[in-house]
């Protein structure tokens, strides 16, 4: 007897074994035609099934049922705990969010291999390249020496300051004489130049030390009249070594704050009241008889020449406007400022001026609006004072080109790099 068979005749009717099983009627009329049709039908688990075997174990509990294999009943499961439901969920968000974030991840991934695809295939024309003019003739070039605060005349002890520098009149004709051969070396050697109708040789002021301060009077070893013999005597000579090898040179020169022959820098007649003044017309009386050498003096602060077809501006430093104190930044601060106000004011009276040079704070900077130059001397004890970072005495030489303006420039340096002595130790 098949299996709702039995329950069938366990309940005593149709009807009751149907509700009993919790099916209608005709679904127990079709399972009771399949079992009467196909005797070894095997049912699949189904939750009508679990129910007769339910019923015929509860009918006879001595028995195991169905070919002996008792079907337990699984109890009911206990409520989950709501803390535990929302723990779950928020997992199976975050889980989700995840899923769908790296699926976009890749989207983007293959939208991207997809494009690195079409353009691997398309075929890309060549472009037809700019004739570029045939340059010809010779590479030009005029170099613009620009030297200032030589200071000639100041003594700098090196056991008075670590042993970072040492200053003289005999270090300075030792670096002076340098920067001329390494001008000449850089020209010629490293700008790939052939043809240089002349060389700028520009004096930016304070090229001696001069008695100005207490402290200098009692330190210098040349005041300013020796100090002016002794640079004419180098100066001449530089002068003559350009030529050599130049063909032409032009003396541009300005006085600084050093050369003074006042107590105080004066604003009226600050050019004819200066033993720099004096030292370019002595100079100029040297070359006067040489039509290759020219000198130009101005009375003025600032002096405004050509070169290559741009216009430059020369000023020693100290009337440019711009003072106080400089901070941790150093004197960059100062110096841009004063740069700044110096092509405002040049610009406003129609003039314009491409590149501005200046001296006066012994600190070598390329600018936006310009160059500031270092000095022969080197750092100082005075330079110590205010905590300036230590740095080799340097001048700047410039090449110039009629198309980008500056072509090379060099910032040679002429001492070696400040380093200190070792500490003492007993």
């Amino acid at each position: 007897m098949g299996l709702f068979a039995q329950v069938v005749e366990f309940c005593g009717t149709t009807r009751k074994a149907a509700q009993a099983l919790g099916c209608s009627r005709g679904t127990l009329s079709e399972k009771l035609k399949v079992e009467k049709e196909s005797p070894e039908h095997v049912w699949a688990e189904s939750k009508t099934m679990q129910r007769a075997w339910q019923i015929l174990t509860k009918k006879d509990e001595s028995k195991e049922g169905w070919f002996g294999v008792k079907i337990p009943i699984k109890p009911a499961p206990e409520p989950e705990d709501p803390l535990d439901a929302r723990r779950k969920k928020n997992q199976v968000d975050a889980l989700q969010a995840r899923i769908k974030a790296l699926e976009t991840d890749l989207i983007k991934a293959q939208d991207v291999i997809d494009q690195h695809n079409k353009l691997h295939k398309a075929r890309v024309e060549p472009n037809s390249w700019l004739p570029i003019p045939h340059i010809k003739g010779q590479l030009s070039l005029t170099p613009v020496l620009f030297t200032s605060d030589f200071q000639v005349g100041e003594v700098i002890k090196a056991e008075e300051i670590d042993g970072m520098n040492a200053y003289n009149m005999d270090i300075f004709v030792e670096r002076y004489q340098k920067l001329i051969e390494k001008t000449i070396h850089l020209t010629k050697e490293n700008t790939g130049a052939t043809e240089f109708p002349r060389i700028v040789y520009l004096r930016g002021g304070d090229a001696i030390s001069n008695s100005i301060h207490e402290e200098l009077a009692e330190t210098n070893d040349l005041s300013a009249i020796p100090a002016c013999r002794l640079l004419f005597q180098q100066e001449r000579e530089g002068i003559k070594r350009l030529k050599e090898e130049f063909g032409r040179v032009s003396v541009i020169s300005l006085p600084g704050n050093h050369g003074r022959c006042t107590h105080k820098s004066h604003s009226k007649g600050y050019a004819h009241l200066n033993f720099e003044t004096m030292l370019s017309w002595w100079l100029a009386t040297a070359f006067e008889q040489d039509p290759n050498v020219t000198f130009w003096t101005p009375n003025s602060t600032d002096a405004l020449f050509n070169v290559e077809g741009w216009n430059l501006l020369m000023s020693h430093g100290d009337k440019i406007g711009a003072r106080g104190g400089t901070g941790f930044i150093g004197p960059a601060a100062n110096i841009a400022k004063g740069h700044f106000k110096i092509q405002r004011d040049w610009n406003l009276t129609g003039q314009r001026i491409d590149l501005i040079l200046t001296g006066h704070f012994h600190t070598s900077l390329k600018l936006e609006r310009g160059y500031a130059n270092g000095t022969l001397a080197g750092f100082s004890e005075y330079a110590r004072d205010l905590r300036c970072l230590p740095d080799s005495a340097k001048q700047w030489l410039l090449c110039m080109h009629k198309e980008s303006m500056i072509s090379h420039s060099f910032e040679i340096n002429l001492s070696e790099r400040p380093v200190r002595f070792g500490a003492w130790t007993d």
